[in-house]
């Protein structure tokens, strides 16, 4: 039996401000995430099962980094 894992690396924005030269300036906290099947992805969306079976969603409304990498 073939399975399938992807490591999914999403990075939230945490924080935004402009610093004292007046350049927007964004600060991410990264997450990552391992899982088994992966059946939306979009840049305010990502739908799958995690490595337990269980549903896995993140669903914005701003747009957010990520990257999947697949791992088997």
């Amino acid at each position: 039996m073939f399975l399938e894992e992807y490591e999914l690396t999403v990075w939230y924005v945490y924080e935004e401000y402009d610093d004292s030269l007046g350049m927007k300036v964004t600060r991410r906290s990264e997450r990552t995430y391992l899982l088994k099947d992966i059946r939306k992805k979009t840049p305010t969306h990502i739908r799958g099962k995690d490595i337990n079976g269980y549903d896995f969603e993140i669903k914005t409304v701003a747009p957010f980094d990520y990257q999947i990498t697949k791992t088997k």
